[in-house]
């Protein structure tokens, strides 16, 4: 099975505000967050942020999409009925930044958003080239 992401022009804005609530909203389309969510927000220090949503009170904070990459909210527009098939996914908006909130906390590292974005700095590490065999001669002499 192949993955196939189509991102047409129209999904290009970089003034998107994305929030990742730590909720399972069923609601598909537009909502008025700017009025009824980030009405709401304050700022607690540098980069904490706390707002409630439906009475729960939230801490958030913004992070950036790593360099390199691209933020994207994708949508299947028809599921395959086997393993097999090709998958068409289609990204309906993009962004450069977002904001994760939890439930009564600020996020730490053992938060999985976090480790997350850790993981891409840690890997562009561990997954570049070796240039030269001085590791392996400092091996050798000792």
């Amino acid at each position: 099975m192949a993955a196939f992401l189509q991102v047409p022009a129209s999904a290009f804005d970089v003034n998107n505000k994305i929030h990742l609530v730590p909720c399972s909203i069923h609601h598909n389309g537009p909502a008025k967050v700017a009025e009824f969510f980030e009405a709401n927000l304050k700022k607690d220090g540098d980069k904490n942020l706390t707002t409630s949503f439906r009475g729960r009170p939230l801490c958030g904070e913004s992070f950036p999409v790593p360099s390199g990459y691209t933020g994207v909210i994708v949508k299947e527009m028809k599921k395959p009925f086997t393993e097999e098939e090709d998958r068409h996914i289609t990204g309906i908006q993009t962004f450069n930044q977002f904001t994760y909130w939890n439930l009564d906390r600020e996020a730490t590292a053992d938060d999985k958003i976090k480790q997350t974005l850790d993981w891409i700095d840690i890997a562009k590490v561990i997954h570049r080239p070796v240039e030269d065999d001085s590791s392996q001669k400092s091996v050798i002499e000792n």
